[in-house]
């Protein structure tokens, strides 16, 4: 049996459902929204054909998107949710091809896929929410903290990008 590094659809269907969410809170801002579905697209066809660059790529554009509309005025808690949903994407794409490559396509690949995803969305959410609250409180119109925690985490994303 030969082993294909290709994701099954469901899984594909997966990382396209939190591509949805990364793009969806950017709507309000019509240029970021076309640079957040540029993105998402290349995101789902490196998923589909297994190609970690590809994926990497839309990802940093959909990353862009994000950026685009925090710098438009977007609120927060849109940010937040797109930021969530292009980490996800990012995340469940790449295990989704780590899982075909290792398992095969003809594999269980359910299982390893939706739990990880799953728990990184817990994950994603056990960091935004403190993050919000530290935002919401924090006395001044730009908590420093809320930029830091934010550059922070986007140095360990960049960072895990396998480019």
């Amino acid at each position: 049996m030969a082993i294909t590094p290709r994701p099954h659809g469901r899984a594909i269907f997966a990382t396209g459902a939190f591509a949805l969410l990364a793009v969806t809170p950017l709507a309000p801002v019509p240029p970021a929204f076309a640079v957040g579905l540029a993105g998402a697209l290349p995101a789902l066809l490196g998923t589909a054909l297994g190609s970690r660059r590809i994926l990497g790529l839309g990802v940093l554009v959909l990353s862009g998107g994000t950026l685009l509309a925090g710098s438009e005025g977007l609120p927060v808690p849109f940010l937040s949710a797109a930021m969530i949903g292009t980490v996800l994407v990012w995340d469940v794409g790449e295990q989704s091809i780590n899982v075909a490559a290792q398992i095969g396509r003809a594999g269980d690949l359910d299982r390893p896929i939706f739990v990880h995803a799953a728990i990184s969305s817990l994950g994603a959410m056990g960091v935004a929410v403190p993050v919000y609250i530290l935002y919401s409180v924090a006395v001044g119109g730009q908590p420093v903290g809320t930029l830091l925690l934010l550059l922070i985490g986007a140095g360990f994303i960049i960072s895990s990008l396998r480019l």
